[in-house]
């Protein structure tokens, strides 16, 4: 699976090279990336949540246990994770779980603001409720941590018992577009500012705002693109359930062939059309541009 994402990582190299000699086009820039492997899933058939908490300090949650796995990653700042009776502070880009059942309590004990990404999996339920337990003699705290609105994906499924989870925050510029390809791995994604536009070969269209959370069918082609004026920023969780890469580019339809042209006008109109090698750069910029999130993971784990 590692060897699959890092060919990904190499193809994103070549495309940023191209991306350079376009000049200032539309592009999409991964914010944040992490990748916690070996998640033992709780069934073949399960539900997938993602959320960012932002914590201002002194901020904490109740102490409690939820009756499912909780995966974190700090993005800013530092989480105080108290575990029973072990406590640990997490700084930016380190990620830890908090296994089902046992009893914790995530706090801000720095003097600015943190940011976290959790992701949570369940057994299948068919339903968004996720079961948290107070602790015993456990109060709400007048500073609660804020949260960007949980975002849940239902009825998925792997026949891999341990997977790899993917959180990426990934920023498009306005007019940003991914070429036709296809999602390969279970996912969700919550659109943090902006709107994000999912068009799909069948012809089908879907346009997500600020605050709403989406996926991506899984093996149907299509194109994601911000055709807002503003930028759009996504928050994205994604499970790998085998060896096959993120994401898959998808050979385009071909034109329809129109009535030949004659004449010194026609041919010079086509000359710039067909120099080689352009076209097929367009291609890969922007199929390749959203795989960053992997590249930007990838490369931090290999530095560490």
């Amino acid at each position: 699976m590692r060897k699959a994402i890092l060919t990904a990582a190499l193809l994103l190299a070549v495309a940023a090279t191209a991306g350079t000699a376009a000049g200032n086009a539309p592009a999409m820039t991964s914010r944040f990336g992490s990748m916690i492997s070996n998640v033992q899933l709780p069934g073949r058939y399960f539900d997938l949540n993602q959320n960012v908490g932002e914590y201002a300090p002194g901020a904490s949650l109740p102490l409690q246990s939820c009756a499912c796995d909780i995966y974190f990653s700090v993005i800013e700042g530092e989480l105080t994770l108290t575990l029973g009776s072990e406590t640990k502070v997490y700084g930016p880009g380190k990620s830890g779980y908090v296994p089902a059942g046992l009893l914790n309590q995530h706090a801000n004990k720095g003097t600015t603001k943190a940011r976290v990404f959790y992701t949570m999996i369940q057994l299948a339920r068919g339903s968004d409720t996720w079961t948290f337990t107070p602790g015993p003699g456990a109060s709400t705290p007048a500073a609660m941590p804020s949260f960007s609105g949980w975002a849940t994906a239902l009825g998925l499924n792997s026949t891999e018992s341990k997977v790899t989870i993917v959180q990426d925050i990934s920023d498009w510029d306005s007019g940003f577009k991914a070429p036709l390809h296809v999602m390969n791995h279970p996912h969700v994604f919550t659109v943090l500012e902006g709107e994000n536009t999912v068009r799909y070969q069948d012809g089908a269209v879907d346009v997500f705002k600020s605050g709403q959370q989406f996926v991506m069918t899984v093996g149907r082609p299509g194109t994601m693109e911000n055709a807002g004026t503003a930028n759009n920023r996504l928050l994205m969780t994604m499970v790998l359930t085998s060896s096959a890469p993120p994401f898959s580019p998808v050979a385009a339809p071909a034109a329809a062939v129109g009535a030949p042209r004659t004449g010194d006008a026609g041919l010079a109109a086509e000359s710039d059309a067909d120099l080689p090698g352009w076209a097929y750069a367009g291609v890969v910029v922007g199929t390749l541009g959203i795989c960053a999130a992997t590249y930007g993971l990838v490369r931090r784990r290999a530095n560490n």
